[in-house]
């Protein structure tokens, strides 16, 4: 199915003579992407036959349509209204990371008398395609449900779309899309059709917003109104005016060399704005202001205000001496706290390993074990294939072990003198004993002689809870 999607750049096409990326002028690259889909169409000019569909003929008729009224009407109203919108006033170019942006203030509402012409703008820079939808439908909208009667303006790189005689079904939601390689970026305008009896107030169609500026810098306020059709035909300056005043003083501000106002029209002066301009700001250039449109004896005010930007306080700066003397503290810090963590945990493990590496009392004396184990008859699983491998093994203690008798100590004073620590194993199964093998005398007789045996006596304990044994020694 064929598809007119821009009737200018078919136009520049197909009658200048010129490439169609080279028809867009004032850098905005190609101007045929017009629609959703984003591709440039053009009309076929083939004979209709009975082979085409009959919508097909129908869309095709259209596309000649918009093409008719764009080469004939477009440059003879464009120049009969002084169509300049988006060449004048533009805003100072800033950088952003999409090399993107709207040249002037954009509103979000806008007026139009019906059976009067209405232009719609799209001011933008850095663009390489503008597409332009009526209530989230694509361009050209000519039939369809009513449809619109805007068509683009040629001269104006798709930046305008205009309608020598609005209708009431020209009234919706109208959005552009800007869009480069990179990025887009879209803008909404809300058209609203009046009677073309229409005499009612001014409609504010764009309202400047609060601004915070450093001193120095230069800024602008903007301010536009829908004054309607004027019913006179003295249309001078004497009947129209944009005045810009500082509050508080009466006198209306004066072109000079640091404020500058300027105003216009467009729409067959149905809408009126105007702008201030500041240049280096002063402190007493802050406050507020007034914009003020009148029309005969009608009147709108619009109050906006230029604060004070705060500058924000420098951080103090810091030597790389200071800087590295504050991350050595930080590692200190953390590092002791580390310390004391692992001390905590593993306090026991760490002295014992310090003795064994950094201690050197036992290696020098004569003694031919480290450790003398002691244990009774039941202990001995526990002494000889528990605790015996895990001294041996695991910390290379030289041991000797030995298991203990009722009767008497045996050989106790013997090993003891050659081993450096007497272990003793206590379990319950020693105090179970005291009944039978083992008496109380017997068992505290033998505590006291291993505490007399050997200055280092360790007893190991094989259970927490166990009966406890009145001793007296």
């Amino acid at each position: 199915m064929a598809r007119c999607l821009s009737a200018a750049p078919w136009t520049l096409k197909a009658f200048r003579g010129i490439p169609f990326h080279q028809a867009a002028a004032g850098g905005a690259g190609q101007v045929g992407r017009i629609g959703s889909a984003g591709r440039a169409a053009s009309c076929n000019h083939q004979p209709a036959s009975q082979s085409v569909p009959k919508n097909v003929r129908v869309m095709m008729g259209l596309c000649k349509v918009a093409l008719v009224l764009t080469l004939l009407l477009g440059p003879v109203l464009a120049q009969d209204n002084k169509q300049e919108f988006c060449t004048k006033f533009h805003l100072s170019a800033t950088h952003n990371a999409s090399g993107m942006q709207f040249t002037r203030e954009v509103g979000q509402s806008d007026f139009a008398i019906e059976g009067k012409f209405k232009s719609i703008h799209c001011c933008a820079r850095g663009y390489r395609s503008i597409e332009w939808y009526k209530d989230d439908i694509p361009y050209p909208w000519l039939g369809l449900g009513g449809g619109s009667s805007f068509i683009l303006d040629p001269q104006a790189v798709n930046q305008t779309i205009f309608s020598a005689a609005v209708r009431e079904s020209d009234a919706g939601l109208y959005k552009c899309v800007v869009r480069n390689d990179t990025h887009a970026f879209s803008h909404k305008i809300n058209l609203t059709v009046l009677d073309n009896d229409y005499d009612g107030p001014m409609r504010t169609t764009y309202k400047p917003e609060d601004q915070y500026i450093l001193p120095g810098d230069s800024t602008r306020f903007f301010c536009e109104a829908f004054i309607g059709q004027i019913n006179s035909n003295k249309t001078s300056d004497l009947y129209q005016s944009v005045i810009w005043k500082k509050q508080g003083d009466n006198s209306t501000l004066q072109n000079t060399t640091r404020f500058m106002q300027h105003h216009f029209h467009r729409d067959e002066d149905q809408t009126l704005g105007g702008y201030l301009e500041i240049s280096h700001v002063q402190l007493s250039d802050y406050g507020r202001y007034i914009c003020s449109i009148s029309v005969f004896n009608r009147n709108t005010h619009v109050m906006v205000a230029l604060h004070k930007q705060e500058v924000p306080k420098a951080a103090p700066l810091t030597s790389p001496a200071n800087g590295v003397l504050s991350l050595v503290v930080a590692l200190s810090c953390t590092i002791l706290v580390l310390v004391v963590l692992i001390y905590y945990k593993l306090r026991l493990r760490l002295l014992l390993l310090w003795k064994d590496f950094f201690s050197s009392g036992d290696k020098n004396d004569p003694k031919e074990f480290d450790i003398f184990i002691c244990y009774v008859t039941k202990d001995a699983e526990f002494a000889v294939s528990e605790l015996l491998p895990a001294l041996e093994k695991r910390f290379h203690y030289q041991c000797c072990i030995h298991q203990l008798q009722p009767d008497g100590c045996g050989r106790l004073s013997q090993l003891s003198q050659v081993s450096r620590r007497l272990v003793m194993v206590l379990s319950p199964a020693l105090a179970q004993q005291h009944s039978s093998t083992w008496s109380a005398a017997s068992l505290a007789q033998l505590l006291d002689h291993l505490s007399q045996l050997h200055p280092s006596v360790v007893f190991v304990v094989t259970q927490v809870r166990f009966t406890f044994l009145p001793l007296n020694y």
